[in-house]
């Protein structure tokens, strides 16, 4: 066992040697760029390498626990670069924390699904990184859409990080993490009923509280699991069940649209 410095050291040189690694793979990366190109690396790339750094630093220190006294002035030391250029890229730990779920779940869903099927945040959102798809479905037939794609990439994605997340999540200061993954999904939620209406309408107070059911029933089971259980995310559901949701949601659609507004009671009404 090391003493509890000399612990603390350790894990310090551990994560300057990961940014050390970092700073010449990419210097390297760069090298190769202008040899091949006769070109320099453009600032976005740059900016993309230096939020990279950020990312692996803030997450080595998850994992090692400590999460919980991670200040900016750590990241910035570790990651070799200044609290301003760190606030550069991230207004502050929150929405750094958001953007590691965005960016890496886009990374996965870009490469999995479809273009069609991938939902960005509409113009004019005020949630952060509009440009990042954070979920997919596809159409199925006139009035239906098929989720399942993305639930068994969610799951695969939460599973691979799931200690990262749990340790974010239960952790105070980061908290609003899951209001902001809610916020996220029911957005994209209204837009599927929406959908599935096909030109119908509902009041608006009925399209809000169906939305947050249909979020909490499919996003928020991921995350309980996660944290209070130790099943498998990846079987979270069972095979042929992964689009229960908007089969669920088709459902309560139609059955609202047969039986009449006066009769329809699933919203408690």
């Amino acid at each position: 066992m090391f003493p509890k410095r000399a612990s603390l050291f350790f894990s310090r040189k551990c994560l300057e040697t990961i940014f050390l690694l970092h700073y010449y793979c990419f210097d390297i990366g760069f090298a190769m760029q202008r040899e091949e190109t006769g070109k320099d690396c453009t600032m976005n790339e740059q900016q993309g390498n230096t939020k990279a750094i950020i990312v692996d630093v803030f997450k080595g220190l998850v994992a090692q626990g400590q999460h919980k006294k991670i200040s900016v002035q750590n990241i910035a030391e570790l990651s070799g670069v200044s609290r301003k250029t760190f606030y550069y890229h991230f207004a502050d730990k929150a929405r750094l924390i958001q953007w590691v779920y965005r960016f890496e779940l886009a990374g996965l869903l870009e490469a999995n699904c479809a273009t069609e099927d991938l939902v960005s945040l509409p113009p004019g959102s005020r949630l952060n990184y509009p440009e990042l798809p954070f979920y997919a479905r596809t159409p199925v037939g006139i009035r239906s859409l098929d989720g399942s794609q993305f639930f068994g990439i969610l799951g695969e994605y939460l599973q691979k990080n799931r200690e990262y997340y749990r340790r974010v999540i239960t952790d105070r200061p980061f908290s609003n993490f899951i209001r902001y993954v809610i916020s996220l999904y029911q957005q994209a939620i209204i837009s599927d009923i929406r959908f599935i209406l096909g030109g119908r309408q509902l009041p608006q107070e009925c399209l809000s509280q169906l939305a947050m059911y249909f979020t909490n029933a499919a996003i928020t089971h991921y995350f309980d699991a996660l944290l209070y259980s130790n099943r498998d995310l990846r079987g979270l559901l069972p095979e042929g069940f992964l689009n229960i949701n908007h089969e669920n949601m088709s459902a309560a659609i139609e059955s609202y649209f047969s039986q009449g507004a006066n009769k329809f009671s699933f919203l408690g009404r």
